[in-house]
């Protein structure tokens, strides 16, 4: 996932300062939005994670749970006398890459293990990445899944410890807590129909080891079939500096958020 940023505020900037000999000032650091787009790629990558393998492990479990798929390849097992699935491999291995569902490309592996159904309140659910790619992105960290469901709500605690996020010389660190709503498909066999609702905190360090913290001030819509987030507030505090309020849109599948600090928005698009 790459982030292009549209700097059409700064042209008449840039206007003045091509009339004068003098080298123009350094930009304001307080105006930088690196860290913050960092966050948004970090977010985005882990609940991609628990997105694909919630599907994969609903298909597995149930025969009326299909998806038509090419790709991971899937091995589940389950000891004798036990009534539920307790490990299932991922292997997105594959000559020309994986491009599973979601549109996302992937290779490695997801190793998942289960300590009751699914769908049971209490079950633990446990996510290995093991060379784990997507995007161009290199995934590691301690990924556990805790089902929070009942009878009139389904529901899931997320938590990631020790996660990196790396791509060439570039390293994202991150940790959250979150807690995901189904707010649609929940009566639905078809993941493409799901919509979660995303709340929580996060903290990280980025590629240029600032660190930092994520709060969701406006819950995150993340469905299965988007890519990106489709609606929500995220707060980015770094340091003593002005905060970055990204900004996700409307609801609708798009690639399009804005990021402010202070009285500066600048609009971006997630690739």
């Amino acid at each position: 996932m790459a982030i292009i940023r549209k700097y059409i505020i700064y042209i008449l900037v840039i206007g003045v300062y091509a009339c004068k000999k003098d080298n123009p000032p350094s930009p304001d650091p307080d105006n930088d939005t690196l860290t913050a787009e960092e966050a948004i790629i970090a977010k985005s990558t882990f609940l991609s994670i628990f997105s694909i393998s919630d599907a994969f492990i609903r298909s597995e479990e149930s025969p009326a749970y299909q998806l038509s798929y090419s790709c991971p390849k899937i091995t589940a097992t389950s000891s004798n006398g036990n009534n539920y699935l307790e490990s299932i491999l991922l292997d997105f291995t594959s000559d020309s890459g994986c491009s599973a569902l979601d549109g996302k490309n992937r290779s490695g592996l997801l190793e998942i293990s289960l300590n009751g159904k699914y769908d049971d309140s209490g079950t633990v659910i446990d996510i290995n990445p093991k060379n784990y790619v997507i995007d161009g992105y290199e995934v590691e960290g301690i990924i556990t899944i805790t089902q929070k469901s009942t009878n009139d709500s389904s529901n899931f605690s997320m938590t990631i410890r020790s996660g990196t996020i790396s791509n060439g010389d570039k390293t994202i660190e991150w940790s959250s807590n979150w807690n995901l709503t189904q707010q649609n498909g929940c009566s639905s066999i078809d993941p493409l129909d799901d919509i979660y609702l995303i709340s929580g905190n996060s903290i990280g360090k980025s590629s240029t080891e600032t660190d930092f913290k994520a709060k969701i001030t406006q819950s995150l819509t993340y469905t299965f079939n988007c890519k990106w987030l489709r609606e929500g507030i995220l707060r980015v505090t770094e340091g003593n500096q002005n905060d970055r309020i990204i900004d996700f849109g409307n609801g609708s599948c798009d690639q399009n958020a804005t990021i402010s600090v202070g009285s500066l928005t600048i609009p971006i698009s997630i690739l």
